[in-house]
């Protein structure tokens, strides 16, 4: 039987699952998507116990001491489009672009784990109180040309298996 993961990082694009997001031996990683022309919601998701596990087997199951529960986003980009926009949060907020925090839990910025500039985004497992949960960050693109875009980031999860990699 196959061990469900504890937390995950996921992208969503307008609301459909499109892939979770890990790092091979605990580096950056770039994730890009394809936009077709048109509205968009793109949706980071840092789960807390997707699969419900019981309060007990998690109990039961510790944790490697490596394994920080959080995840990162850096260096959001929109490209070969009009307008097209970076997001390195220098700002130490969210006003620049327009994301939506929702779910259980809040994202939040940090200067410890950034990929460029001062900040990066992180949301940590311990922060979604429940025992299960989701924090998302979402930002609307609306792509007014014929070519469409790419969006591409990078991120850091450190989170339970599968995507448990180390510092």
């Amino acid at each position: 039987m196959r061990a469900q993961p504890f937390e995950s990082l996921e992208l969503f694009l307008d609301g459909q699952f499109l892939t979770p997001l890990a790092t091979e031996g605990g580096e950056w990683a770039d994730q890009d998507v394809f936009l077709s022309s048109g509205s968009h919601i793109v949706t980071w998701r840092h789960t807390r116990n997707p699969a419900g596990v019981p309060q007990e087997v998690i109990d039961d199951s510790p944790s490697p001491d490596w394994r920080l529960g959080e995840a990162w986003l850096d260096n959001v980009k929109l490209l070969r489009t009009t307008p097209s926009f970076t997001e390195n949060w220098d700002s130490g907020d969210f006003s620049a672009n327009p994301w939506v925090l929702s779910g259980d839990g809040n994202w939040r910025f940090t200067d410890e784990g950034k990929f460029e500039g001062e900040y990066s985004a992180t949301m940590a497992s311990d922060e979604i109180e429940l025992g299960s949960g989701i924090a998302d960050l979402s930002i609307g693109i609306d792509l007014l040309t014929g070519n469409g875009g790419i969006l591409t980031c990078e991120v850091l999860p450190f989170l339970q298996s599968p995507y448990d990699f180390s510092k």
